[in-house]
């Protein structure tokens, strides 16, 4: 994910240079120049509020970008917003019109709570309605509601005055019940609510209570995301579809990239082989599918064949080889980086290898890091080539013909984003 933040928040600074910019943000000039522009374009300043994510900048400033991917048409935020601004406007009939036109058009709405969800996600981003915020326990909030109150004497039995109902609620207790069941996303949009009731004044119980549930599904999932990504123990857990450079002498296809991200591999029980030199970016792009593996939360692993050799190997010491083994079949996705490069190997770390072969074949998917062709596997898994190998025609039979295969052409990634190739840039300035 790019950084948007620290892209506008470092050029609002203007102490800092394009180079420093790409470095801290990861990412590319064009995605700078690229965010900058929409920034501009949709009225997106810094600073921004503290909650504003990165993934919800990309969808304000890029909503078109994936569009394909998505099954629902995207609101017309701006038009809404000014909408609302008449007279017997509300979000009910707002979202009726989006929905009648989406089914003229033969696209997909989101339902009601999504729809005033985004809008006001959208509102936040460009800034479009003022928040006022309340320290909890601070102030006691008064509506004054209904019609007056009469008054009576006790004695008489006769009406004497009029007062008003003065309702107060006291909402920190709520707040404080929601956070001690852990329900913190849930206290803090109903805090949202209660510091904005302008925003939500045409919303009822239902749909108001809907976004609640839905905060806390959203903090949910999102927690359980970091937690598949710190699992797998990527090499690069910053590495996404969207960051992959598909520079014209990479002879990358984009279309199939996208595919793969989808995961319908793992689920079909396909592998991946990603082969070229040494520094082509076949690391990058892996864990980049991981890392769609995990938002998608099937679990995945990384490991270096090197490192899974000696696990196993430390392992049979310890009579726990089997169980070494079935750890690897447990997970949906498994990432064997340095593929064949550990030379030269002993028998019975082929042996190794076939089981674990063998138990990914049973279960989930594998992507294999080589800067070797498949045509030149043989003569690596087989210290003997010339006498032929039982074992290493059941590993190749078990992955060639069940994987697709993407190859790396170009020069080293390295080199482009290297020290020397920011000095030789820097000297051309």
């Amino acid at each position: 994910m790019v950084n948007y933040r620290e892209i506008l928040r470092m050029t609002a600074d203007g102490s800092y240079g394009i180079r420093q910019i790409k470095a801290d943000a990861h990412c590319s000039h064009d995605t700078i120049r690229a965010t900058l522009e929409a920034a501009k374009a949709k009225g997106i300043n810094w600073p921004l509020d503290e909650d504003v994510t990165n993934e919800e900048l990309q969808e304000f400033l890029f909503p078109g970008k994936y569009a394909s991917l998505s099954i629902y048409q995207i609101p017309d935020f701006a038009y809404i917003h000014k909408e609302l601004a008449r007279t017997g406007v509300n979000l009910t009939l707002l979202h009726e019109e989006y929905t009648n036109k989406c089914l003229a058009e033969g696209t997909t709405p989101y339902r009601y709570t999504q729809f005033c969800e985004k809008y006001r996600r959208w509102a936040k981003v460009t800034k479009a309605t003022m928040r006022i915020k309340h320290k909890p326990g601070d102030k006691t909030e008064v509506d004054w509601a209904g019609d007056t109150l009469p008054v009576y004497d006790p004695v008489p039995g006769e009406q004497v005055t009029t007062a008003r109902e003065d309702v107060a609620m006291m909402k920190q207790a709520t707040i404080d019940q929601l956070k001690a069941m852990k329900f913190t996303a849930m206290a803090k949009a109903f805090e949202t609510q209660t510091a904005e009731p302008a925003t939500y004044a045409q919303m009822g119980f239902e749909e108001r209570f809907g976004l609640l549930v839905d905060a806390e599904w959203n903090r949910r999932q999102q927690n359980k995301l970091r937690s598949r990504i710190q699992e797998a123990h990527l090499d690069a857990p910053s590495a996404t579809m969207e960051g992959i450079e598909y520079l014209e002498d990479r002879k990358l296809d984009r279309a199939m990239l996208l595919r793969l991200s989808s995961c319908a591999y793992i689920d079909e029980g396909h592998h991946i082989i990603l082969s070229g030199a040494s520094g082509y970016g076949k690391s990058y792009i892996a864990c980049a599918l991981g890392n769609a593996a995990c938002r998608k939360f099937y679990h995945v692993r990384y490991v270096r064949m090197k490192n899974l050799l000696d696990e196993i190997n430390l392992a049979r010491t310890d009579d726990r080889c089997r169980k070494a083994v079935r750890a690897y079949n447990k997970t949906d996705l498994l990432i064997l980086d340095d593929w064949l490069l550990k030379e030269p190997l002993s028998p019975q770390e082929i042996y190794d290898l076939l089981e674990v072969v063998e138990a990914r074949t049973k279960h989930g998917a594998t992507i294999f890091c080589t800067q070797y062709e498949t045509d030149d596997w043989y003569s690596h898994l087989n210290p003997t080539p010339d006498e032929g190998s039982p074992v290493t025609d059941a590993i190749m039979d078990r992955i060639v013909h069940n994987a697709y295969v993407v190859s790396l052409e170009g020069k080293s990634m390295r080199e482009r984003h290297g020290l020397a190739a920011a000095q030789k840039a820097g000297a051309g300035l």
